[in-house]
């Protein structure tokens, strides 16, 4: 009983006083895991901010490469035009008449393009859908009595 006393002196909560601090923890830990979820509620818009910032320059610097690009494309196929004109006048200065020059460069083209569209179709035969996923996925759906 002198010990009781003596704990109870100390400020040390026995007996009865140990439910007077149960609430009091609890709503500790009440307030703990609310301040979390704030917490991490916080952390997630500042990610998403830091996100949208990151990807913010960089659609900038992906807008001026595209837009480069399109005119590299352009000045290429510019180049084209010139090169090929120049063959053909070259064919003429060859000694056939202009008309078979440019008759000749353009039969070449074509060809060209003939070839290129054979092979890129032969490549497009090869590309296949992707049949496990989809399959996966309409077995996830679930069918309704009119799919049936």
């Amino acid at each position: 009983m002198a010990d009781d006393a003596s704990n109870t002196a100390q400020g040390t909560p026995t007996g009865g006083d140990q439910q007077s601090t149960k609430p009091r923890s609890f709503a500790a830990v009440w307030l703990t895991i609310k301040n979390i979820g704030a917490d991490v509620s916080k952390l997630a818009t500042l990610y998403i901010q830091l996100a949208k910032t990151e990807l913010r320059s960089s659609a900038k610097a992906l807008g001026i490469g595209i837009a480069m690009s399109i005119i590299a494309i352009g000045l290429i196929l510019l180049a084209a035009i010139f090169l090929l004109i120049g063959l053909a006048y070259a064919l003429a200065a060859a000694g056939l008449p202009t008309w078979a020059g440019f008759l000749i460069v353009g039969g070449v083209v074509l060809l060209a393009v003939g070839t290129l569209a054979l092979l890129a179709k032969v490549q497009f035969s090869r590309v296949t859908l992707p049949d496990r996923t989809i399959a996966a996925i309409n077995d996830l759906i679930p069918k309704s009595d009119s799919d049936a």
